[in-house]
């Protein structure tokens, strides 16, 4: 609840948009995705919470929609009494039944491009793989590739250049271009497909045997039509090569 009643610096903070947090903390940016009442799925969390301030000040008469919902709330605390509470509740009561979406980063198109283009960026590095149970950055390049393509070929030129040769000479690598006798690592993206690719309709929850887990995946159908990884073909046509993981593709990059 820091910076979000009283007078203080963190309220100041806040109000001004300019407070240290990583995660939105308003109940209107979190979408539902799954929990153990169907209807809140698709929804934000930001509505029961409000469903459950008017069953309360009803005395319990309206507000629930259902008798599952009112069970619920009757087993909300007197103490939760702000939406900070009452999400605390939540986790306590489904724990990871309750998965919800939210923006934490990049949802502003303007800065957005201006980080992407500018001299001093490199665009290509996230940390999804940190977080594979609940994050699906792995489109990251896609995405890139995909808000060049909007400004004609030039971008997308200095873009593929920018994934590419750009980072490879900043960490001293001998890869990231196309000349006789460079490594053959190749990715070929189908423009079509990439124009009309959703990234947000891509997003899905996959059981993952060798993880022990979910995981959240972004896999655009069509986009990557191969990769090749020192010329072999190690993804072709929607499918890994029948030997990928079994066999020695790729080697360690020494910098020069």
């Amino acid at each position: 609840m820091k910076g979000r009643k009283g007078l203080s610096f963190a309220r100041l903070q806040r109000w001004l948009r300019l407070d240290p947090i990583v995660l939105s903390r308003s109940l209107a940016d979190m979408n539902v995705v799954e929990c153990p009442l169907p209807h809140w799925c698709g929804k934000t969390l930001k509505e029961p919470y409000r469903r459950l301030k008017l069953w309360r000040a009803s005395g319990g008469r309206y507000g629930a929609e259902n008798a599952a919902e009112e069970a619920l709330f009757r087993k909300v605390p007197g103490s939760a009494k702000n939406d900070a509470q009452f999400l605390l509740f939540l986790l306590r009561e489904w724990d990871t039944a309750l998965r919800w979406e939210t923006a934490i980063a990049n949802n502003d198109p303007d800065i957005l491009r201006y980080l992407l283009f500018h001299p001093m960026t490199l665009p290509g590095f996230n940390d999804s793989g940190a977080h594979l149970a609940n994050i699906a950055f792995y489109d990251g390049n896609l995405r890139t590739l995909k808000i060049s393509q909007e400004e004609g070929l030039t971008r997308v030129a200095e873009s593929i250049m920018r994934l590419t040769s750009v980072p490879a000479e900043f960490f001293g690598l001998d890869v990231g271009v196309i000349r006789v006798g460079a490594k053959a690592d190749l990715c070929v993206v189908d423009p079509e497909a990439l124009r009309v690719w959703d990234p947000e309709q891509t997003c899905e929850l996959q059981e993952r045997s060798e993880l022990g887990c979910r995981a959240m995946v972004n896999r655009p159908v069509g986009v990557v039509r191969e990769v090749m990884v020192s010329g072999r073909r190690a993804w072709m046509e929607g499918k890994y090569a029948d030997d990928l993981g079994t066999t020695s593709y790729g080697t360690v990059l020494r910098a020069r």
